[in-house]
């Protein structure tokens, strides 16, 4: 995998299916994660996700 350091990953759909799990596995290894989503109000809180 990539160097975490530095890095923000942005991933689409970032709310429901593939794309959480894509972001709940980035954030696991250390990156930061700039999610893009419908409702924003329903994030995922975590101090890496942008």
């Amino acid at each position: 995998m990539l160097a975490t350091s530095g890095r923000v990953i942005m991933v689409s759909g970032a709310f429901r299916g593939i794309g959480a799990a894509v972001c709940t596995r980035l954030l696991e290894a250390g990156f930061k994660v700039s999610g893009g989503m419908r409702s924003p109000d329903t994030a995922l809180e975590h101090p890496n996700y942008l």
